[in-house]
């Protein structure tokens, strides 16, 4: 981004900051491997931070991103080390996070950089807007290693871009070719070089924070049951 942003809170896993010019909350995941091992860490991070800016209308939009080349490659090969029950307590904290996410009051935009997969390719579903590289590789991997997505990539994915794409996303574990994220809506916008979210931030800036809190809600409408 090209406006300067204000370093906030401590981190280990995540870096946040502010953007004062355009009321922008940003969240840096540091490293790729955050959700790999069943990192309770990483997720009490996000969780804290998400909390923390929910009570602050004041904060237009909300910016996700990595600090890495993709938002997010898991490798599912943790999942046959770790104890079941470890795997099923972090799912669910996953699934409460990523369902937390959609009654935000600001608008929430993801870069996905050059793709995401796993669990990242979930955590994304609660996104308003999101962008990514040309060449983006989204994929719904988690067949392959015994896994059934439980955050929202069946039930919130088929709500985002209807249930003929989900089903073929998640039951062929392929890379969705960037023509049907085009088709489908779930990308906003691709870019070439270095994502610069500041058009779109200082427009959004601009809304009244009241009317941008009820269009949320409204959109709420058909996922709330």
């Amino acid at each position: 981004m090209s406006i300067q942003n204000i370093p906030i809170f401590n981190y280990t896993t995540i870096k946040c900051s502010l953007v004062s010019e355009t009321k922008t909350f940003c969240i840096e995941i540091q490293d790729n491997c955050l959700l790999n091992h069943a990192d309770f860490e990483s997720l009490f991070e996000l969780e804290t931070a998400f909390t923390w800016a929910a009570a602050k209308p004041e904060i237009a939009t909300i910016l996700l991103t990595s600090a890495t080349a993709t938002f997010g490659a898991d490798d599912f090969s943790f999942s046959t080390k770790i104890p079941e029950e470890r795997l099923q307590k972090f799912v669910k904290k996953l699934q409460r996070l990523s369902y937390s996410l959609f009654y935000l009051p600001q608008t929430l935009i993801v870069d996905l950089k050059a793709g995401a997969q796993g669990f990242y390719a979930e955590l994304v579903l609660a996104a308003d807007i999101r962008f990514a590289q040309n060449g983006c590789k989204l994929v719904f991997n988690h067949l392959q290693h015994g896994l059934v997505p439980m955050s929202g990539g069946i039930s919130f994915l088929s709500g985002l871009v209807g249930k003929n794409f989900a089903r073929t996303w998640v039951l062929s574990g392929a890379h969705v070719p960037q023509s049907q994220l085009q088709q489908s809506g779930f990308i906003f916008s691709f870019y070439d070089a270095t994502f610069n979210a500041s058009p779109i931030l200082r427009m959004i800036s601009e809304q009244p924070p009241i009317a941008r809190i009820q269009a949320k809600r409204a959109f709420l409408e058909d996922i709330m049951p």
